[in-house]
């Protein structure tokens, strides 16, 4: 990707101010996963924003999609205004052995 291309992406992006407390994902408790940190503390420190994560047995991925090797992660991003999502769904599928 060019330097021009990634310029004119960085100019594209909205970013919303930080407006929440000062937050590291060392700060958030230890019973969350490196992932879950991670989100807390961006939340935490942008202090507007709204999120959600659905990914696991029973939230986005059934049995037969685990047995299949199949891992389907959504989330959720209100960066800008809450209640205005961009949502990501990923995919993965490991390969036949």
């Amino acid at each position: 990707m060019s330097q021009a291309y990634q310029a004119f992406l960085r100019a594209k992006v909205a970013a919303s101010e930080e407006s929440g407390l000062a937050c590291s994902p060392e700060e958030v408790h230890p019973l969350l996963k490196p992932h879950q940190r991670d989100i807390v503390a961006w939340a935490v420190r942008g202090g507007r924003r709204a999120v959600f994560a659905a990914f696991g047995l029973g939230k986005t991925m059934t049995a037969q999609d685990v047995l299949e090797g199949r891992m389907i992660v959504e989330i959720g991003i209100a960066a800008v205004r809450p209640a205005e999502f961009i949502v990501l769904k990923f995919f993965h599928k490991l390969p036949e052995a």
